[in-house]
C-alpha cells in the first residue's frame, strides 16, 4: 500500500499532535507535583501570626488606567485593606494628569506615574503633573527633580528593559532593588522555575510569589556602583494578574510612622518623605514580621564612620534559620550580627531567611532589606 503527499502530511500531523499532547501531559504533571508540594507550605516561616506592625504599604502598583492594568483603584484599595496595608503608591504609565491623594476604603492611595523613557522606566512621585512625550524623550529625571519630585529607577536590572543611562540614574532619588516584574521575567526564562512558581501558585498563592524571590547581587551592585546615596525600595510592580492580594501578602514597604495623618495630602507627604530619606524598610513579610528589627549605631542621614561597629537586632525568628549579608564598604564580623564599616562609600545589608523553595527544597531568601548606609 502506498501513500500520497496528503497521507504523509496527515501522518506527520498525527505524530506532531501526539508529541504536543505528551508534552502537555508532562508539563501538567510537573506543575501538579509542585502544587502538591506547595500545599504543605505554611507562612510565616518564623512561626506565629504576623503582627503587621507599623505603617505598611505597597509601592509601584498599576490600575486599569494603565494599558496593562487589570483592576480599578477601588479594587486595589480593597485588596490592600484585606491584606493589612495602609497605603498604596499607584504608578500608572505615562499619565499627564495625576490625581490627588485620597483615602479609599480606609487605604491611602498616593498617585504617581511610571515614565517610559529612551533610557528605561522611572517612577515619578510628588509631582503636580506628569511629563509630556517630549519631556520623557529628553532629560526625564531632570524634569521631575526640577518640579520638586522624586525619581525612582523602575526595574533597573530587568532582563529585557533595564535602566541604560548611568549618569541620569545617579541623579535619581532611589532605585528598585527588588522588583516583582524582574523576578517574574527571570522565572520565565527558566522552564523549571516557571513550572515551580505556577504549580505553587495554584495550591498556595503566597508561596507562588515567594519562590520567585531570590537575593539579587546584580541589583545590589547597580545600586551601590555610583557611590551616591539613593534609597533602595522593593517594588510590587503589580498589574492585577495575579490578583493584587497575592503580591500584597508577600512583601511590603514599612515606613517609620506610628500612624498616618488623617488629611490625605499630609499623609502622602509623610510617606513620600520616608521613602526618599531611606528610612523606609523593605520586608518580604510573608516570611515573618520585621517588627523588632534594628540596625543600631547609625548616625544622622543613615551614616556611620569607618571603624564604627553597627549591630543588627533581629526580630523573633522562631526556629527559622537566618543570616546577615553585607555588601560594599563594610564587612560582617564572624559572630554574624556585627557590621564593621571599612572604607568610605556605601554599604548595604540584608537579612536573609532559609525558606521553602521548589518541591521540598529550601533556599535563602531576602527577608528584611533597609536602604544603603553612608560610610564616612
Amino acid at each position: 500500500m502506498t501513500y500520497g503527499a496528503g497521507g504523509r502530511r496527515a501522518g506527520l500531523g498525527r505524530k506532531l499532535a501526539g508529541s504536543l499532547f505528551g508534552l502537555l501531559i508532562l508539563v501538567a504533571a510537573w506543575v501538579g507535583v509542585h502544587s502538591i508540594a506547595a500545599g504543605g507550605v505554611e507562612y510565616p516561616v518564623t512561626g506565629g501570626q504576623p503582627r503587621r506592625s507599623g505603617v505598611r504599604g505597597a509601592y509601584h502598583v498599576h490600575t486599569s488606567a494603565s494599558h496593562d492594568g487589570h483592576a480599578s483603584a477601588e479594587a486595589v484599595a480593597a485588596a490592600a485593606r484585606a491584606t493589612g496595608l495602609q497605603f498604596v503608591v499607584l504608578t500608572d504609565h505615562n499619565l499627564e494628569q495625576i490625581p490627588e491623594p485620597a483615602f479609599v476604603d480606609g487605604v491611602l492611595l498616593i498617585h504617581g506615574v511610571e515614565l517610559s523613557t529612551p533610557s528605561g522606566h522611572a517612577v515619578a512621585l510628588g509631582v503636580p503633573h506628569g511629563l509630556t512625550e517630549e519631556q520623557r524623550r529628553g532629560d526625564a529625571v531632570g524634569a521631575v527633580l526640577a518640579m520638586g519630585g522624586q525619581v525612582y529607577l523602575a526595574h533597573p536590572v530587568h532582563p529585557h528593559n533595564p535602566w541604560r543611562d548611568p549618569d541620569a540614574g545617579a541623579r535619581a532619588t532611589g532605585f528598585e532593588l527588588y522588583s516583582g516584574d524582574t523576578m517574574f521575567r527571570r522565572a520565565v526564562t527558566s522552564p523549571a522555575s516557571l513550572a515551580c512558581a505556577l504549580g505553587a501558585y495554584f495550591a498556595n498563592p503566597v508561596h507562588g510569589m515567594m519562590v520567585l524571590s531570590r537575593p539579587d547581587p546584580d541589583a545590589v551592585a547597580a545600586l551601590l556602583g555610583p557611590g551616591i546615596p539613593r534609597a533602595g525600595l522593593c517594588s510590587h510592580d503589580a498589574h492585577g494578574v495575579p490578583p493584587h492580594e497575592a503580591p500584597f501578602s508577600a512583601m511590603a514597604i514599612y515606613v517609620p510612622l506610628s500612624s498616618l495623618s488623617k488629611e490625605p495630602r499630609e499623609a502622602a507627604r509623610e510617606v513620600l518623605e520616608s521613602l526618599a530619606s531611606g528610612e523606609a524598610l523593605c520586608a518580604f513579610d510573608a516570611l515573618g514580621d520585621p517588627a523588632g528589627f534594628e540596625l543600631r549605631g547609625l548616625g544622622a542621614s543613615r551614616s556611620a564612620a569607618v571603624g564604627q561597629p553597627l549591630t543588627v537586632k533581629l526580630p523573633p525568628t522562631g526556629n527559622a534559620k537566618t543570616r546577615v549579608a553585607v555588601f560594599g564598604a563594610a564587612r560582617l564580623l564572624d559572630e554574624g550580627l556585627t557590621i564593621l564599616p571599612e572604607r568610605p562609600g556605601l554599604a548595604l545589608m540584608e537579612v536573609q531567611l532559609l525558606a521553602p523553595g521548589c518541591l521540598w527544597s529550601e533556599e535563602w531568601r531576602p527577608w528584611i532589606v533597609p536602604s544603603p548606609i553612608v560610610v564616612r
